[in-house]
């Protein structure tokens, strides 16, 4: 399971969000940890019974069914961003596009050696792109906000739907403005999590965002 992939790079432990990619509907809450450690192992178990921190059987029952669809939802996902990204490439309102797919970006060479398809088909970089905004990226941001369609503007990522956030006012909303700068998150930086919807669906939208900042 890709899981483990982590233990061929050198990790000791792996951690991942259940509620993300894997569940991938947005209706799930749960979390893995691996390790090979036995020791280590021994304890997270004391932590878990202690805390209480196991799942219901309903839910783990959603997302063991939502984890057959996984390999086909990931594929879509991942094709869906990079067509967004060779959009949002050659768009006049976009000042910097990040994708480890991108020959420009500082990870790409490890990306490609980390990311290689395992049918020896073309590597795929995942499904998340994130994107500076040139002009009023506000008004770029409210459209999605009002527009409930297609793309949604909500703080989150890995679900079959399309999400666009704002890290500034969102998921780093709590760092302070130096410490922001020091991540290179800026206020007009976006990020986009592919969904699987039909792509031309996904661009046009954006369009209308990018199209609602000219008419200002």
């Amino acid at each position: 399971m890709f899981l483990l992939d982590g233990f061929k790079y050198g990790a000791h432990v792996v951690y991942y969000s259940m509620s993300k990619y894997l569940a991938g509907h947005h209706d799930a809450i749960g979390g893995v940890i691996v390790t090979k450690d036995y020791e280590l192992a021994d304890k997270l178990k004391v932590v878990r019974k202690m805390h209480g921190s196991i799942m219901s059987p309903d839910v783990a029952y959603r997302i063991n069914i939502q984890m057959q669809t996984l390999p086909l939802r990931m594929r879509k996902q991942c094709d869906n961003a990079m067509a967004v990204v060779e959009y949002l490439s050659n768009h006049p309102q976009v000042s910097h596009v990040y994708y480890p797919g991108l020959k420009n970006h500082p990870g790409h060479e490890i990306a490609a050696r980390q990311m290689k398809a395992e049918d020896g088909g073309e590597n795929r970089y995942g499904g998340v792109v994130s994107f500076e905004v040139e002009g009023d990226f506000n008004s770029f941001g409210n459209f999605f906000a009002k527009n409930k369609r297609v793309v949604y503007l909500m703080e989150s990522l890995g679900s079959n739907v399309t999400i666009l956030a704002n890290p500034t006012t969102m998921s780093h909303k709590g760092l302070t403005e130096e410490q922001r700068q020091k991540l290179g998150i800026k206020p007009n930086l976006f990020r986009l999590s592919s969904g699987i919807s039909d792509v031309k669906d996904i661009i046009n939208t954006l369009e209308e965002g990018f199209s609602h900042i000219r008419k200002q």
